[in-house]
Formats: structure tokens, sequence, C-alpha cells
């Protein structure tokens, strides 16, 4: 995807997307109302290496997307874990649904009641 793909998608989901290659982190949507590169170098700092990342970091989720061995395409999207169900399997179709763009993503069971 190029550079203005991102910037009309940051703009339709609400959503900041960060392409991070090792400690260098660019914006690369339009969408840039709540300035989250510090949001995004923390994460950077505590994703999980070569898989799908998300961090649930100052109330906001942070999807990290691996895309070579360098570069990590992030999102945030501006929506955060105060707005949304706090049921877990919620949480997680939640999650599936803003970064890959469908519904149930996920299926996960909760081990809480």
């Amino acid at each position: 995807m190029n550079q203005s793909t991102f910037q009309l998608l940051g703009n339709v989901a609400s959503a900041d997307f960060y392409l991070c290659e090792d400690s260098d982190i660019t914006l690369i949507s339009d969408n840039n109302a709540y300035n989250m590169k510090a949001l995004a170098q923390e994460a950077l700092k505590l994703r999980v290496p070569n898989s799908l990342t998300v961090i649930d970091l100052n109330n906001f989720y942070v999807g990290m997307i691996p895309i070579d061995h360098n570069h990590i395409l992030t999102m945030i999207p501006h929506i955060n874990t105060t707005n949304i169900p706090f049921n877990y399997q919620e949480i997680t179709n939640f999650i599936g649904s803003r970064i890959f763009g469908v519904g149930k993503y996920f299926h996960s069971k909760s081990t809480r009641p």
C-alpha cells in the first residue's frame, strides 16, 4: 500500500498509522489529531518481535504488524479503552474489527467472570 492509501484509511478509521524502522518512527497517515508518536515509541519497546502485537497502553490500543525484519506497521485508533466494551471477548473482536476490518476476527474465551 502506498502512503496516500494510509492517509485515507487513517481519516476513515480515525487512526494514526506509523511505519517503524528500528527506532525511527514515521507518520504515514494524514490524521494526526492526537499526536500519538510518543505512544508509538513506547509501544515499540513493548512489542513481541516478529508477531502481531496488540498493546493496551495508557487506555489506547496499539496494533503492531510486522512487515519484514526491519519494518513494523503501527496503528493507533483514536478510540480508547474507556469507550469500548469491558467484556474480554468483545474487546478482542473490537480490536480485530478495527485493525483488520472484519467482525468476529478473534475467537477467544474469557476466563474472567
